[in-house]
């Protein structure tokens, strides 16, 4: 997704780069236009060439290669410098179809790509953010380093606590800071998850109850069971994923004993 209009760019070779990025004539046409909006001094032209990038890696699940992985470090230092900048506002900015477009396809780009080091900035972000796409960028952002580190960034893990616990925040928006906690092995993680249990919402706890049973299901076992005492029969998914994987575990207790 784009998040840049590229027609209300006042720039003349900022437009002709992103139109040679959107209809190449060949793979070196593509790398020089990603090149030069890459490194251009103009937030909107980085902005497209981050947007390629995550637009060209996420095909990557279907065979296709990105043509951009050899200047991931690039990618990751501007994406970083357009994350300190202050966010977008589209009012202001036509160029910008939201509020915020800087950091969305800053974070975009990061998804792979944030070290521990970038745990700061990308919390900063998300306690000031205040659209979905920078929300959901951020917990996706998130997610890689918490996978990846032995001892969870505390700051991100609370602002990820703070998304998923506000009532006013989406449910996608807080499904996606479950799904970053759970790629943490941490118990400041579980112990955010395990609060997500207790909320009314019943994606939301199944969503948390999975996780839970996938950490340690004997040791949680007794929350999650409170948790689904009082649901309805109609649940929907994720709720019949739970209730699936619980039948299962049963049947194996059963067998054992």
């Amino acid at each position: 997704m784009l998040h840049w209009w590229i027609t209300q760019i006042e720039e003349d070779s900022v437009r002709d780069h992103c139109a040679r990025l959107a209809a190449p004539q060949s793979t070196n046409d593509l790398v020089e236009a990603f090149l030069a909006l890459l490194h251009s001094d103009h937030t909107a032209a980085i902005g497209v060439a981050l947007d390629y990038y995550h637009s060209y890696e996420s095909m990557y699940r279907h065979g296709i290669e990105n043509p951009f992985e050899p200047y991931d470090t690039e990618v990751l230092d501007r994406a970083r410098r357009l994350l300190q900048q202050t966010p977008t506002i589209a009012s202001h900015q036509p160029e910008a179809k939201e509020d915020g477009a800087n950091h969305a396809s800053a974070l975009a780009a990061m998804m792979n790509l944030a070290e521990n080091s970038d745990a700061d900035l990308i919390a900063s972000v998300l306690r000031r953010a205040t659209t979905s796409e920078v929300k959901r960028g951020a917990a996706l952002a998130a997610a890689g380093i918490l996978e990846d580190a032995d001892t969870p960034p505390l700051q991100l893990v609370d602002s990820l606590r703070s998304l998923v616990l506000n009532d006013h925040n989406s449910y996608y928006e807080r499904s996606a800071a479950i799904s970053a906690l759970s790629e943490s092995d941490s118990d400041a993680a579980y112990s955010v998850i395990l609060q997500v249990t207790r909320l009314s919402a019943i994606e939301l706890q199944a969503q948390a109850a999975i996780a839970l049973v996938e950490r340690d299901f004997s040791g949680y076992r007794e929350e999650i069971e409170r948790a689904i005492a009082h649901w309805p029969q109609d649940v929907g998914y994720p709720a019949t994923k739970l209730l699936a994987i619980l039948s299962d575990k049963a049947n194996d207790y059963g067998k054992q004993n």
